[in-house]
């Protein structure tokens, strides 16, 4: 394999991870599956978020 075609599958390989994460972050939040208010920081710092997360998405 030559370097230049080692260097596009890389390139593609991340490209592809990239997208993966951003699409099960998106999906986590519009679950509400995030953590938050789960004893992750303060839990009133969790508990904001969760409250916002749900308005913005109900």
């Amino acid at each position: 394999m030559s370097h230049k075609r080692a260097t596009v599958v890389v390139a593609v390989i991340l490209a592809l991870v990239a997208i993966a994460l951003v699409g099960f972050g998106t999906w986590a939040v519009l679950n509400g599956e995030t953590g938050a208010g789960q004893g992750t920081g303060p839990a009133v710092v969790g508990a904001d978020q969760r409250a916002a997360a749900t308005n913005a998405f109900e």
